[in-house]
C-alpha cells in the first residue's frame, strides 16, 4: 500500500489568514437590512427606509463596525484554526464570544449613557451630605439599580488584566503539534 502526501495548499497562511475573515465579515452585513427593517415606520416602504438619511446612516455605521469587528474575530478564529488544527476550539471561542457581546470600554459599569452617575438630591449642594455622594458612587443599594464605583474599577481591571493575558499567552497556548500551518 502506497501512501500519497497530501495535496500542498493553494494559499499562503497569510492569506488564509486575511481573507477568510473578510468573507466571515461581510457574513455579518445582513445586520444592515435587520437594522433598517426594525427602524421603519410602520407604513414606510423598504425603499423609503433605505433613502431615509438617519436610518441609513446609523445602519451603514453600524454594519461597518460589525464588518470590523467579525473580521478582526475571524482573523483570530482563522489563527487559532490553523495553528491548533482544532475546530472545536474556534467555535468555542465564537460561542463565547457571541454570548459576552462587545465588550463595554468606557462609562461606569451598570449605568448607561447619559444617565446620571449618583442619584439626585445624595449631596453636593446646598446642606448636601458630601459623604453620601461618595457612599452612592462606591455602593449601590437594593434601590439603586446601579453598581458601585468598585464594580466599575473591578471590570476594567479584569478587562485590562485580560487583554494582557491574550497578549502574552496567544502563541504559548495556540502551540500544537496537529497545526496546519506555520504562522
Amino acid at each position: 500500500m502506497t501512501h500519497t502526501n497530501p495535496p500542498s495548499p493553494q494559499a499562503s497562511p497569510i492569506r488564509t489568514v486575511f481573507t477568510a475573515p473578510t468573507i466571515f465579515g461581510l457574513a455579518h452585513l445582513h445586520h444592515l437590512n435587520e437594522y433598517i427593517l426594525a427602524h421603519r415606520r410602520p407604513t414606510q416602504s423598504y425603499l423609503s427606509a433605505l433613502l431615509t438619511p438617519s436610518i441609513i446612516l446609523v445602519g451603514l455605521l453600524q454594519s461597518l463596525f460589525q464588518f470590523t469587528y467579525a473580521s478582526l474575530f475571524g482573523i483570530f478564529a482563522t489563527f487559532v484554526y490553523l495553528r491548533t488544527g482544532n475546530l472545536y476550539s474556534c467555535v468555542l471561542a465564537h460561542s463565547f464570544c457571541n454570548w459576552l457581546g462587545f465588550p463595554r470600554v468606557w462609562g461606569r459599569v451598570g449605568v448607561g449613557i447619559g444617565e446620571r452617575v449618583v442619584r439626585a438630591g445624595a449631596g453636593g449642594g446646598k446642606g448636601g451630605d458630601d459623604g453620601a455622594v461618595l457612599r452612592d458612587a462606591l455602593s449601590a443599594g437594593p434601590a439603586d439599580a446601579s453598581l458601585g464605583m468598585a464594580w466599575t474599577l473591578a471590570y476594567y481591571l479584569v478587562l485590562i488584566s485580560g487583554a494582557f493575558g491574550f497578549y502574552k499567552l496567544l502563541w504559548p497556548l495556540t502551540e500544537s503539534s496537529h497545526a496546519l500551518a506555520v504562522v
